[in-house]
């Protein structure tokens, strides 16, 4: 068991302080924390706009995609390793003569980007364009706020006409969550 009370498997699911959570760099976990976000409409299962936006954000490029055939442009990136000082290298203990990485050099890895580039083969005159985000069940229009917020356009499909109305009136409001 941790200091917090948790045992070692839930511990990286459970993080509290901004250390913990590597400066907001830490890969996503399988189960989110997220809270919940008031609604005054009358949808009953209303997403909270921070559970869609990573999932807009992975699905979609930052800087848009090929106006021909819809791929998402990719991101150039340039990364550079550097040995950590402050990461101990050497043997842990007495007897770990076993140990594979006891001479390895601990490693810092930082990545920045370079540019955009299309992933298609379409041309590389083409401007993009801003991305399409599909929501079969569009509910109140969470994820249509949040792609349009993001820059994104999104499609919405919804059965109920309660909740399409909901949607309109929401969108047009033009009320984003950040």
């Amino acid at each position: 068991m941790s200091e917090r009370g948790v045992t070692r498997t839930t511990e990286g699911l459970n993080l509290k302080t901004a250390a913990e959570k590597c400066n907001g760099t830490r890969t996503k976990r399988s189960v989110l924390t997220v809270a919940t976000h008031p609604y005054s409409g009358a949808h009953f299962a209303t997403f909270p706009p921070d559970l869609i936006k990573p999932m807009v954000l992975a699905g979609t490029s930052e800087r848009g995609c090929c106006p021909t055939c819809g791929t998402p442009w990719e991101r150039m990136v340039e990364t550079t390793r550097t040995k950590d000082p402050t990461r101990h290298t050497g043997r842990a203990a007495v007897g770990c003569d076993d140990r594979q990485d006891a001479d390895t050099p601990r490693m810092i890895t930082e990545s920045r980007t370079t540019g955009w580039r299309p992933a298609c083969t379409c041309g590389e005159s083409l401007q993009p364009i801003p991305c399409i985000v599909l929501d079969p069940f569009a509910g109140s229009g969470t994820t249509a706020m949040v792609a349009r917020n993001l820059g994104c356009k999104a499609v919405g499909a919804e059965l109920n006409e309660q909740y399409i109305n909901l949607a309109s009136k929401r969108l047009e409001q033009g009320v984003l969550f950040t």
